[in-house]
């Protein structure tokens, strides 16, 4: 997955955090987090898109949005579509399907 925590679409990751999370003080913290940007060598950016890489909050919400884009995409993919024993992990935004081979099986 290259690039999860510069692309990740902002508007997205606040939708799904709305679905689990009903406390609108938390969602708000978060707008505030992704708006905050990032300070580099004393120049300010703040971006339309990503989350903020080098933030605390970013590897969460990175893994937030990987769940609804990616997990849950994968899974249904997998019962669905896939031959075989087959499962794919997924660690931060490193993934890696793999498949256990019939004579493994046996």
């Amino acid at each position: 997955m290259v690039s999860s925590f510069t692309e990740v679409s902002q508007e997205w990751v606040v939708r799904f955090l709305e679905h689990r999370i009903g406390d609108r003080r938390i969602i708000r913290l978060v707008q505030k987090w992704l708006r905050a940007g990032v300070l580099e060598d004393g120049v300010a950016t703040v971006e339309e898109k990503g989350t903020g890489q080098g933030s605390v909050i970013s590897p969460l919400l990175a893994n937030v949005y990987l769940h609804y884009v990616f997990d849950l995409w994968a899974e249904r993919w997998r019962r669905r579509e896939a031959a075989g024993d087959m499962i794919v992990v997924r660690y931060a935004d490193d993934s890696a399907p793999r498949r256990r081979r019939k004579e493994a099986l046996m």
